[in-house]
């Protein structure tokens, strides 16, 4: 006797299905890394079609697709227009949301911000760590944009829609109305520079962090900020 019939299966109501990736959340890429060692079944499986009964999955993520820049974008463009359906948003990591925690938030204007930056070894009050602790952070994932532009993964200019505002602020470009007090812009930029955030500093300044690093303070004079790096 041969095997028997496997049941008949009606085909899946859905049969085409795109999966956007987004890795902008608070957090690693570590769901990201776990999907890629999945075997049962595979991520290969179910892009490649090779799982019965299921919709067939367009999978895109920035860290694994082909595309990057528009190309890589396109789908989700379509997506926020209504023009792409059925889709699943994955949203790796966490989003902050100030409204639903019971913590303290701290306003804070130029000078509050150039003392808390400051080299001076003091013990520091509160808002000063949470200054420090907002620009660690905002400094780790422009170097992740920074990374994922020499990989060619995305654009500078993808990177504007979250943090323009504060990029317009540190490179004085123009791009804003507002503007920082020199003295306050050269206490972040110094903070970045002595914290070693080199890849952030080759985002907000790409051919000056060319140079070798015994230029850097030299460089700084020329960004306008000399003479904080001369303390």
């Amino acid at each position: 006797m041969g095997p028997e019939p496997r049941p008949n299966r009606a085909s899946p109501a859905i049969a085409e299905i795109d999966v956007l990736w987004i890795t902008a959340g608070l957090g690693c890429d570590g769901d990201t890394i776990a999907v890629t060692a999945a075997t049962q079944p595979s991520i290969e499986d179910i892009v490649l079609g090779s799982m019965p009964w299921i919709p067939k999955v367009h999978f895109h993520n920035p860290f694994l697709a082909l595309e990057n820049g528009d190309d890589f974008l396109r789908r989700f463009h379509l997506a926020a227009e209504g023009k792409l359906a059925p889709f699943i948003l994955v949203v790796e990591g966490s989003i902050p949301n100030e409204n639903n925690k019971d913590e303290e938030s701290y306003d804070f204007d130029n000078d509050v911000l150039g003392k808390a930056l400051s080299s001076k070894k003091r013990k520091l009050s509160e808002p000063e760590l949470h200054i420090r602790d907002s620009l660690d952070q905002f400094f780790v994932y422009i170097q992740r944009f920074e990374r994922a532009i020499r990989n060619r993964l995305i654009s500078q200019r993808d990177v504007y829609p979250y943090f323009g505002y504060w990029i317009g602020l540190l490179k004085n470009d123009g791009s804003i109305k507002k503007r920082m007090r020199p003295n306050a812009r050269c206490a972040v930029i110094r903070h970045m520079v002595r914290s070693e955030f080199d890849d952030a500093g080759k985002f907000f300044f790409r051919r000056a962090w060319e140079e070798p690093d015994s230029l850097r303070m030299r460089i700084c004079r020329l960004i306008g900020c000399g003479s904080i790096f001369d303390r």
